[in-house]
């Protein structure tokens, strides 16, 4: 039951950071689409207030979608990046059929470049800032997962390298099971309990 409320509790900030990013995106896009004499500044990002607000919504939805509020531990930055490129491209295209389908209000095109640009940057910093911080948190010897291996040979052995690497994934090795105890010099570098 802890375990369920705390990954409740890592979705909810997972979600509301995301939020932030993209709220801040549409403050920096308005800046740059904003010129001064047109109308107060104040009007002007209240104009695109509500596209933000339906952007937030699709890019969630298409968050869920490519699996970034799921747990990615062996997943590479590159990986996760194209995720989020392509949640962040789905959500931008979303977005702007809903609004200018319902509102039939063209959207200026400088400020939906720039905004497109400064979500996709702001939402992939604060993703590898937070992978990097549970690095550091892993390597400690927190906030980690123990795996068991079923069968002890070469290949598993190598997957085994992959999975715990430097502890940045939090893997830990709980035991190996093998019907041949032999089996275990592969394990022997890492000094794998057998379980049986």
């Amino acid at each position: 039951m802890a375990l369920k409320q705390y990954k409740k509790t890592v979705l909810l900030a997972e979600a509301a950071l995301d939020a932030l990013c993209i709220f801040a995106a549409g403050w920096f896009a308005s800046r740059f689409s904003f010129a001064a004499g047109e109308e107060p500044f104040r009007a002007h990002i209240n104009e695109r207030l509500g596209y933000i607000i339906v952007f937030v919504m699709a890019w969630w939805m298409a968050a869920s979608d490519q699996r970034l509020f799921s747990s990615r531990r062996g997943e590479s930055i590159r990986t996760q990046l194209f995720h989020i490129f392509k949640a962040a491209a789905i959500a931008l295209i979303f977005s702007g059929f809903l609004v200018i389908f319902f509102t039939q209000r063209r959207i200026d095109p400088n400020f939906l470049l720039a905004f497109g640009a400064c979500a996709f940057v702001g939402l992939a910093l604060c993703r590898v800032l937070v992978r990097v911080c549970l690095w550091m948190i892993r390597r400690k010897g927190f906030n980690y997962r123990q795996i068991l291996f079923i069968g002890a040979n070469e290949r598993a052995n190598q997957l085994l390298v992959h999975m715990i690497g430097e502890g940045e994934h939090g893997y830990q090795l709980a035991g190996v099971l093998d019907d041949d105890p032999t089996r275990m010099r592969f394990f022997a570098p890492h000094e794998a309990p057998y379980l049986g």
